[in-house]
């Protein structure tokens, strides 16, 4: 699931463009080794970004990911890592 939405324009397209950006994964091990399926990781990333032109884009994110080993168990905070991306589209 991803939300992304304009801050300073109504249109995410529009040249120097704000925006907010955030999403939630779950990553879920595959295989047959693996003896029950369930989501042992999850990530959240919450961030702002900037779109200056069709051309180039700016994203600053917090991400957090979370592991746990058995279903039973809570969640535990595995890393916190702020990223940095510039996009040039050609």
């Amino acid at each position: 699931m991803e939300l992304k939405a304009p801050l300073n324009h109504r249109d995410l397209t529009a040249e120097k463009t704000w925006y907010v950006i955030g999403d939630l994964e779950a990553f879920v091990p595959i295989g047959a080794e693996v003896g029950e399926r369930f989501a042992t990781k999850g990530r959240l990333r919450a961030g702002v970004g900037y779109r200056l032109d069709a051309s180039f884009r700016v994203d600053m994110l917090y991400m957090l990911d979370r592991v746990r080993n058995t279903i039973e168990e809570t969640p535990q905070d595995s890393a916190q890592i702020i990223d940095l991306r510039f996009r040039v589209v050609f």
